[in-house]
């Protein structure tokens, strides 16, 4: 793995499935001291695309592609804070794209990315073979915000569900071995997915309980199982708002102790939000990448 001196530079935060107003667009001068320049479009501005190739690709779980893309080293370089996302697309020509957030590491290449595959671009992307090029453009959004909550918290909750745990993973990965945003208390991890079959990261989650964050699984299409390696627990037929419904007890909702790191779909969003609430918790404690 290829690891970059990073450059940040922050976009305006937008969805991942919509379209967005206005991007920033990269400028291919450099000041002396090298720090790459970057200028914010207009309205309706086109977004810039790069040249890029596939690295790899290959089902990473049930109904997911994992795929690594080989990027130019300035785009690599813009990618610096877990959360970001990039617009993707096969042909220059091609007007529709796929918004993917990044699963590896910032400034790390290959980009990886885990993607549903369907009848639209993204299932287009994931039909591509190594060596194939595709379009890219330039890291977007500001990353999970606001990190001031994070780094003023002493626990840290993620929930996240299906392919809206490529940038938590990101953020883990990128932060042992201590634990994300250098919180001093618990870290747990409620992660969603229709089965085990289903759920990405899995090889993943023995080094994370290793290095004291906690994996707690609810599998919504599945009555019964095994939990992953790694893992404390499971819940079947459940949904991930529910399994942290029923840690009440354990969580702390007092004033600055505890941010919670939302990534996944809105529903799962505002029913967190809604239990966090009827604990009495407050409502500025949320993270979220859009």
């Amino acid at each position: 793995m290829r690891v970059h001196a990073r450059a940040c530079t922050h976009f305006a935060p937008s969805g991942l499935r919509r379209a967005l107003p206005g991007f920033p667009r990269r400028n291919n001068r450099r000041h002396t001291s090298h720090t790459p320049s970057w200028v914010a479009c207009a309205w309706g501005d086109p977004v810039d695309f790069h040249a890029a190739s596939i690295a790899s690709s290959s089902e990473c779980a049930k109904g997911l592609t994992e795929v690594a893309v080989d990027a130019p080293t300035d785009i690599v370089d813009g990618f610096c804070a877990s959360g970001q996302y990039v617009q993707m697309k096969v042909n220059p020509e091609d007007e529709k794209v796929a918004y993917l957030a990044i699963a590896s590491a910032p400034a790390s290449s290959p980009l990886k990315f885990v993607i549903k595959p369907g009848d639209n671009t993204a299932g287009e992307i994931c039909a591509l073979n190594a060596g194939d090029s595709v379009q890219i453009s330039a890291a977007m959004g500001k990353g999970f915000q606001p990190e001031e909550t994070a780094k003023a918290a002493k626990d840290l909750i993620f929930v996240c569900t299906g392919t809206g745990a490529a940038p938590v993973a990101s953020l883990i990965d990128s932060s042992l071995p201590s634990k994300p945003y250098g919180v001093s208390g618990k870290v747990t991890v409620y992660f969603g997915a229709a089965s085990p079959e289903a759920m990405p990261f899995v090889d993943r989650f023995e080094s994370w309980k290793a290095n004291g964050i906690d994996v707690v699984c609810a599998f919504s299409q599945a009555d019964s199982g095994t939990a992953p390696a790694g893992a404390s627990r499971a819940l079947w037929s459940s949904r991930v708002q529910a399994a942290l419904g029923e840690d009440e007890e354990n969580v702390d909702t007092s004033p600055g102790a505890t941010a919670v790191v939302l990534c996944g779909q809105r529903e799962m969003s505002d029913d967190v939000k809604a239990q966090w609430s009827a604990w009495g918790g407050a409502d500025d404690v949320f993270l979220s990448n859009f």
